[in-house]
C-alpha cells in the first residue's frame, strides 16, 4: 500500500461513537494514502474505506497524486496548464481517453511528472494549450524518450480556447455518444462539466455565447454526437448561435439537446448521477476554489466509475444526501486543509457514519 497511514485525532472532537464508524486516513507522504486490500475487479484499484485525502500543496502534484490512483497501460495521457478553459477541454479529452489529466507546472516538466508517466506507460500524450506552450512541452518530452516507452505525441493547440477546444475535437472519432459546448471565459460552465463528463465522457468545446466560430462548427461537424449539451453560465448562447451549433452538429439528423444550467454545478452532478447511477463504492469532492483539482479529479472519477462533487468549507446538503442513495463507502477528498477545511471533512465523516 503506498505512503504512510496515521490514524487522526478527531475522536476528541467527535467522540467515539463517530470514530467506530469510520475509517480516518491522512496523507503523510507523496504517494496517496489510502485503506483497505486490493480489489480483485481490477488490478491495481485499492479498495477504499472512510474518508481519503488527497492533499498537496499545489495543482500539479495533486493531479500527480490522483493519476497515481489509476493503473499503468492507459490509452492516453492529456497534459494541460493553469488555464480553467483549457483544463475544462483537457478533461473532456482525457474522460474520452480513457486516462488522467495532468496538470502542467509553470516551468514545464517536473521529474515527479516524467516518472509518473514512466509508471502510466500511455500509448498517446496529449499536450493541451497554446502553440508556443504546447511545442515547448512537446520539445521537453522528447528528451524523456526512455521513459515515453514509445508513446505517440500529439498537440491539441490554438490561439484562444475556442480554437484549442476545436483542436482537440480533432482527435476523436466521428459519432461520439455527446459533446458538450461550453460558454467563452464562463468558469462555472467550466465547472459544471467537470461534475459531466465522468458519467458521460465526451469533447468539450469553447463557444462565444452571441455566435459560434467557425472552428466550433467544424468540430461539431466532425464530431457528429448523437446527443448535444448545451451548458449555459449566468447568460446562455443566443438563439442563433446554438441553433447554428445544433445545426452542424445534427448534419440533417435529429439530436436530443439537453440544455443544463451551470449556475449551481452540484444540482447538475446530482440530477447525472439520478440518470445514470444506482449505487456507487465511492465519490469524490473536490473545492470550486481548487479548479485545476477539480478538473484532474473528473478524469479520475471518470477512470474509477465514481461520481465527482464540488464542494468548499461547506458540504451541500444535496451532496451528502446522494452520496448517501448511492451507498457509497468512501469519500475521496482533494486538495488542502486551507482549501476543503475541516468542517466539510466532519461532514463527510458523518455520512459515512450512517
Amino acid at each position: 500500500m503506498p505512503g504512510t497511514q496515521r490514524r487522526s485525532g478527531w475522536s476528541t472532537a467527535i467522540g467515539f461513537a463517530v470514530v467506530l464508524s469510520f475509517v480516518l486516513v491522512w496523507r503523510a507522504a507523496p504517494e496517496p494514502v489510502v485503506a483497505g486490500d486490493v480489489c480483485g475487479a481490477e488490478v491495481g484499484i485499492e479498495c477504499r474505506t472512510g474518508l481519503v485525502r488527497v492533499a498537496a500543496p499545489d495543482a500539479q502534484t495533486r493531479s500527480l497524486e490522483l493519476s497515481r490512483l489509476i493503473p499503468a497501460g492507459v490509452a492516453a495521457v492529456v497534459l494541460a496548464g493553469r488555464n480553467d478553459e483549457e483544463l475544462a477541454v483537457a478533461a473532456g479529452l482525457a474522460t474520452s481517453m480513457g486516462g488522467p489529466l495532468l496538470v502542467l507546472p509553470a516551468a514545464g516538466l517536473s521529474a515527479a511528472l516524467i516518472a509518473e508517466l514512466d509508471r502510466l506507460r500511455p500509448k498517446t500524450v496529449v499536450v493541451v494549450g497554446s502553440p508556443a506552450d504546447t511545442d515547448r512541452v512537446i520539445g521537453l518530452l522528447a528528451g524523456h524518450e526512455d521513459v515515453l516507452h514509445g508513446a505517440r505525441i500529439v498537440a491539441a493547440a490554438g490561439l484562444d480556447a475556442s480554437e484549442i477546444s476545436a483542436s482537440a475535437a480533432q482527435l476523436l472519432p466521428r459519432h461520439v455518444a455527446v459533446a458538450y459546448v461550453i460558454g467563452d471565459h464562463d468558469i462555472l460552465s467550466a465547472v459544471t462539466v467537470a461534475t459531466l463528463v465522468p458519467y458521460e465522457p465526451g469533447p468539450v468545446l469553447v463557444a462565444d455565447y452571441a455566435a459560434a466560430a467557425g472552428e466550433t462548427l467544424g468540430a461539431l461537424s466532425h464530431l457528429a454526437p448523437r446527443r448535444l449539451v448545451s451548458v449555459r453560465g449566468r447568460n446562455g448562447f443566443s438563439v442563433e448561435a446554438e441553433a447554428t451549433m445544433i445545426h452542424y452538429a445534427s448534419a440533417g439528423r435529429l439530436i436530443p439537446v439537453d440544455r443544463v444550467s451551470a449556475v449551481d454545478p452540484n444540482e447538475a452532478a446530482v440530477q447525472a448521477t439520478e440518470r445514470f447511477r444506482t449505487e456507487a463504492s465511492e465519490a469524490y469532492l473536490a473545492p470550486l476554489a481548487d479548479t485545476a483539482g477539480l478538473f484532474a479529479a473528473a478524469a479520475v472519477a471518470r477512470h474509477l466509475h465514481a461520481p465527482l462533487f464540488t464542494t468548499g468549507f461547506d458540504l451541500p446538503e444535496p451532496v451528502t444526501a446522494e452520496i448517501s442513495r448511492l451507498g457509497a463507502e468512501s469519500v475521496v477528498v482533494v486538495g488542502t486543509d486551507a482549501i476543503v477545511g475541516q468542517r466539510t471533512q466532519l461532514e463527510v465523516s458523518e455520512v459515512l457514519g450512517r
